[in-house]
């Protein structure tokens, strides 16, 4: 018998933010001016939707960066896609580029026209990339980030509207989406959790928040007290197109965990998920909502035409998440 978790009193499992912004790869991106709050020098974690839509202005897609302006001697925040698509993260210490500093790359290429939820974290020995919720890759190093009193940038290298990593001014092209920074470095059970639902701003080392649902005008509004708001700078477009996620429509205090003997779960292609208890009616439906399978009685059921991801399971009316790895 595993745990699952049961979610009570849903008016929908597959939720849905209302805005995203799209990005050129030219020289649109968001300017967020320094703050205290943003001098993070020990842990890290970075969370974002990511939409690519073609090639990013100097080769690299900046989804965040933070940096000494044209030097490399001081704190280097830099979350980016690759001219392959794969995602880096790259941090740099007091005097470090090039000297001591982290960069890693992922193994996996992302695919245009596709949203995917990318995380980088770092907690001052392991730094480590995600997609969706998967680790990427992974690098040990150990590095002193020195903070510097520059701006924030969210989907250039710019620091001040400005300038740039020296000559190299690159701008990400495509739709972000649900960008959050952390002083601390998630586990990947958090980062899933933030996959599948976004935080609401006030949890504790939860540095900014932008959940880009403004939908008009020329500020990206942090959601956390910190008010580490944004400007949009030469125009980056408000666009509806958005990810899709399972959230609860409810309050956290209304999900429990509840033993019900359903299991493997995560479960992998190929095997048999079991349902212990006697059923009536099984439901199966993908994460975009559309109904996969039916199964009645007690059977055993196959799911290897199930691909890996997210499923909600529907057993006589109660609803469960099963991860398909």
């Amino acid at each position: 018998m595993i745990v699952v978790i049961l979610f009570l009193n849903y008016s929908t499992v597959i939720s849905q933010s209302s805005n995203s912004l799209q990005f050129d790869g030219l020289n649109d991106h968001v300017i967020v001016q320094n703050d205290s709050s943003l001098m993070i020098s020990d842990s890290i974690s970075i969370n974002a939707w990511v939409n690519v839509q073609g090639n990013h202005g100097g080769g690299i897609g900046n989804i965040v960066f933070k940096q000494n302006i044209e030097s490399c001697n001081f704190n280097h925040i830099d979350f980016r896609l690759s001219s392959t698509n794969n995602l880096q993260l790259v941090l740099c210490e007091e005097n470090g580029c090039p000297g001591d500093f982290v960069l890693l790359t992922g193994n996996t290429a992302l695919q245009s026209d596709q949203w995917y939820f990318v995380s980088g974290t770092y907690d001052g020995a392991q730094a480590k990339v995600y997609v969706d919720a998967v680790l990427d890759g992974n690098q040990t190093k150990t590095i002193y980030m020195s903070p510097e009193n520059t701006p924030f940038s969210i989907g250039s290298n710019i620091n001040d509207g400005s300038s740039s990593l020296g000559a190299e001014t690159r701008f990400f092209n495509g739709y972000l989406d649900d960008i959050h920074l952390w002083s601390k470095a998630l586990s990947i059970q958090e980062i899933e959790q933030y996959m599948n639902c976004p935080p609401n701003g006030t949890e504790q080392e939860l540095v900014a928040f932008w959940n880009f649902e403004e939908g008009t005008g020329s500020t990206l509004s942090d959601l956390t007290t910190n008010h580490n708001d944004g400007v949009l700078t030469n125009n980056p477009t408000w666009s509806i197109e958005t990810p899709e996620y399972f959230c609860n429509a409810t309050s956290n205090s209304e999900i429990i965990q509840s033993p019900i003997n359903v299991y493997p779960n995560p479960i992998s292609n190929g095997d048999y998920l079991r349902v212990k208890q006697t059923y009536e009616q099984l439901n199966i439906y993908n994460i975009q909502g559309e109904h996969v399978s039916t199964h009645k009685g007690s059977e055993d059921i196959n799911i290897s035409n199930l691909t890996k991801g997210f499923y909600l399971l529907i057993i006589d009316h109660q609803k469960y998440k099963l991860v398909v790895e």
